[in-house]
């Protein structure tokens, strides 16, 4: 049977497509219950999995490594987003994943009907709400966002009474879907996002590149915003034999700058091409993500962390949102110290960069063992081929 896509996208049978979608932030303050991920005891039969990924201005190539080994394990994987929106070349999409794209309004541009399992995100968009309503029992909505009732609007009701099932991408937002929105267990699913380790792996005599310094090299990247931590950072380089380097961009980048004592050496390196991140992770020896909660958001997963520990980085950060979930699987290798406490984070970052050899293997093994787009991509479709 063909695809039944109005936009004729001509995806062959267990083909997995994807829609783009703005993906909102937000904070958590209640407590966190202990719960296990989902796991597949044995690999499923996967040729009648045909999946939709729709999402939209938000479409990231982080995002997409959770559903690579599917993608690479069918025939095709068709990125959906609305037009104008991205260029696949500005995403820098894997090659496995391809792509086409549909023109608003989604109802009448957008039919589904040919996919057997639907996966959206979020319970407050309009689109997560078009196929939730249209197709109920094949849709499923991934939720990144553990802040109680953040965003919630008109369409949030029948998000959470009409979808199939909730993936949750941290155990924090496992607890408030379940708590504050009595969505029953069994219809939620702890599953945390991915990453490629083949591409995010460590230096090898094939790879191994020059580096930004020839003394310990503390990486940050992420945006450059006052929730990110990086004043405390910068502080706990304060007075250390160090390189600190800032990738990314944002608007406390020139703040930043001024901000730097005459002591600390730090190298802003800029917004970096995802493609390119495996070897700016390569270069450095540990990586540092201090955010910092705010009222209305806090971490919801932190793909850069593992990815930096996919590529063989001990890592330390705060001890805050979805951070707290590593602390289960890490063990050594990630260091949670409290937020805004330049202070323990200098101590922590000692610590990293005295064991680093030690707990760069220890990192690498955590992230292929509980984070690989195939591990990730087993359980996902489990939950896909459910009864």
């Amino acid at each position: 049977m063909g695809c039944q896509s109005p936009i004729g996208c001509g995806v062959e049978d267990g083909a997995l497509l994807m829609v783009a979608t703005r993906v909102r932030e937000g904070v958590v303050r209640q407590p966190i219950r202990k719960r296990e991920p989902v796991h597949s005891n044995e690999q499923q039969e996967s040729s009648g999995l045909r999946l939709a990924v729709v999402r939209d201005v938000f479409a990231n190539p982080s995002d997409a490594m959770t559903f690579q080994f599917i993608a690479e394990e069918r025939s095709d994987f068709v990125a959906f987003w609305r037009r104008g929106l991205w260029s696949p070349e500005k995403l820098g999409w894997p090659d496995t994943l391809k792509y086409c794209m549909y023109d608003e309004p989604i109802e009448g541009n957008l039919d589904l009907s040919w996919y057997n399992a639907i996966d959206v995100a979020e319970i407050y968009h309009d689109w997560t709400a078009y196929c939730v309503n249209r197709w109920p029992q094949k849709t499923f909505v991934t939720v990144w966002d553990n802040i109680p009732y953040n965003g919630w609007n008109q369409f949030s009701p029948d998000i959470i009474s009409k979808a199939r099932g909730f993936i949750g991408r941290s155990q924090l937002t496992c607890n408030m879907l379940e708590d504050r929105y009595q969505i029953p267990e069994e219809k939620v699913f702890w599953i945390p996002a991915a990453v490629d380790t083949n591409r995010f792996a460590p230096s090898t005599p094939d790879n191994e590149g020059n580096r930004f310094s020839d003394k310990p090299t503390i990486l940050f990247a992420g945006r450059l915003v006052w929730e990110k931590g990086l004043l405390d950072l910068i502080y706990a380089c304060d007075g250390m034999p160090w390189t600190l380097v800032i990738c990314g961009s944002g608007p406390m980048e020139e703040l930043l700058s001024q901000a730097i004592p005459e002591e600390v050496d730090v190298r802003f390196i800029g917004a970096v091409p995802h493609h390119e991140m495996p070897d700016v992770y390569r270069m450095c020896d540990i990586f540092c993500y201090p955010s910092i909660p705010t009222q209305h958001w806090v971490e919801q997963f932190g793909i850069s962390v593992i990815e930096a520990m996919a590529c063989g980085l001990p890592c330390v950060t705060t001890d805050v949102g979805a951070f707290h979930d590593f602390r289960a699987v890490a063990g050594a290798a990630i260091q949670l110290v409290p937020p805004m406490r330049y202070d323990m984070l200098q101590e922590a970052l000692v610590k990293a960069i005295k064991g680093r050899r030690k707990l760069s293997r220890l990192a690498r093994d955590m992230a292929v063992e509980h984070y690989d787009s195939k591990v990730i991509g087993e359980r996902l479709r489990e939950v896909y081929t459910s009864e």
